[in-house]
Parts: C-alpha cells; sequence; structure tokens
C-alpha cells in the first residue's frame, strides 16, 4: 500500500519523512512492516479502524481530529527499554501542549498524558517484527463530542484553548520535541529526560498505591523515581525498590 502523500520535515533523526494515509487498519502495523532502513520514519493516518490503545483498547478518531502516528525505530540496545521509550514521548508530548496550548500536562503512569486530569495523549510501544512508537494525540474534539461518546475523562487541543489545529502543524510540533530529546538520548544524557518524566509524573514525595504486574499492592511514599527503580517508603516493610518494567499502575492518594 502506498501512502496518499508524503511529508518531510528538517529533523534528524524523527520524521524525516512522514507517510500520510487517510485510512489504515493500525498505524503500528503498517509501521512494523517497513523495512528496518526506514527508521526515524513515521506513518500517519486520518482515520484507523483497529488502533489499539493499552491492554488492547481500541484508540477511537474520526478524520483530522487526531494525531495518529506510529515511529519506526531501531534504537541502540539501551534504549530500547519501554520505560525510557515512553517517557521520551510523554515528555514531547507534554512540550508541545505546553507550546501549543500554555498549558502544563501531567504523565500518569505508564503511558497516558493528562491535562486537569482528562487523557488528551496515550503511548503504545510494541515489539515484534520491528521497535515501534506508537502515538494518539487528541487535536480538534469539542467537549460536547467527548460527552457524546461517553469520555467524559478525554480532552483535546481545541478543547483546552478553543481554536482548532492544523494536524500537519500539530505534527511538526510534536516532531520537533521528539526529535530534540532523542539527540540528548543519542547523546547519552539520560538525566535530562530522566528529570523531565519525574517532573510530569509528580510523585516525587508523594503517598502512592502502586499495583505491580504480579498483582502485589505497595503503599508509602515515594523517596526517589529513577529509570533504575522507584524506592518507596512503605507503610510495613520499610524501604521497596520497585523496577519500572514490574509496575503497572501508580495512584497518588
Amino acid at each position: 500500500m502506498q501512502p496518499r502523500e508524503i511529508w518531510t520535515f528538517p529533523t534528524q533523526h524523527i520524521g524525516h519523512q512522514v507517510w500520510v494515509f487517510g485510512m489504515l487498519e493500525s498505524t503500528n502495523d503498517f509501521a512494523a512492516s517497513l523495512p528496518p532502513d526506514r527508521t526515524g520514519t513515521v506513518v500517519i493516518a486520518e482515520h484507523q479502524s483497529r488502533g489499539r490503545g493499552q491492554h488492547g483498547r481500541v484508540w477511537q478518531s474520526d478524520s483530522n481530529q487526531s494525531v495518529l502516528a506510529s515511529i519506526l525505530l531501531k534504537p541502540l540496545p539501551e534504549l530500547a527499554r519501554p520505560v525510557l521509550l515512553t517517557a521520551w514521548v510523554a515528555v514531547s508530548v507534554r512540550d508541545t501542549v505546553k507550546q501549543l496550548t500554555g498549558r502544563d500536562a501531567r504523565i500518569k503512569w505508564p503511558n497516558d498524558v493528562l491535562v486537569d486530569g482528562r487523557k488528551i495523549s496515550g503511548i503504545l510501544i510494541e515489539q515484534s517484527r520491528a521497535l515501534v512508537v506508537g502515538v494518539g494525540l487528541n487535536v480538534n474534539q469539542s467537549r460536547d463530542e467527548f460527552l457524546a461518546r461517553k469520555l467524559e475523562d478525554a480532552t483535546s487541543l481545541c478543547d483546552l484553548t478553543g481554536r482548532t489545529f492544523e494536524i500537519r502543524d500539530t505534527l511538526e510540533c510534536l516532531l520537533n520535541h521528539l526529535d530534540t530529546w532523542y539527540e540528548e538520548l543519542l547523546a547519552g544524557r539520560v538525566e535530562r529526560l530522566e528529570q523531565e518524566w519525574g517532573w510530569g509524573l509528580g510523585i516525587w514525595n508523594r503517598r502512592v498505591r502502586v499495583e505491580c504486574s504480579n498483582g502485589d499492592e505497595v503503599r508509602g511514599r515515594v523517596c526517589q523515581n529513577t529509570f533504575r527503580g522507584l524506592l518507596v517508603e512503605t507503610d510495613f516493610t520499610g524501604y521497596r525498590t520497585l523496577q519500572p518494567e514490574a509496575i503497572a499502575h501508580i495512584w497518588h492518594e
């Protein structure tokens, strides 16, 4: 299948080519089918018939309402950790929202970005034939449209500002932030991303309830939050370090 058009942007690593489709079943699936030498290529679609969110949920969007993008990557092994890639996208989305709306966004573990408690973006990392990073960003939906779909906990750039946005311009803004932060990772400056990610999560020195992937639950105060682990001063068992990959959800208490 050939794209309807190809956009080009003056980025170094991410989005120098953007393949644009009117309709795809899944941008992640299509990006995964591209040859490995296409790393950094971005696939977008106006509409996905089988777009996926976390845990197999469906990402719903009509034409020209969202950025629905998937990035084909072949990162260095030390950069291929899901927590690192999710943080990279989440911080880039947060920067994009700030630039376009002036509003501060929060990162919700593991892969959502919220404004005023409402979801504006979701991230999906998949690795099968290739490593693909998918991101959905709500752009032009109105509050009434969300309410009609019973998506009271969702928001968009339009909902936050009262104006509509061009999808291409919004994507370019996002790609610029993605490219800038990816350059930081390639240069080995992981600590800067870690710091921004920690600020976005907003859980340091806060009481939280942590649900682990194995079903364990940990409650306590977060003493440290890094890519190496979450250090929690628990209520009864002292300090406990949780690996990011072992954490399913974190709730503020």
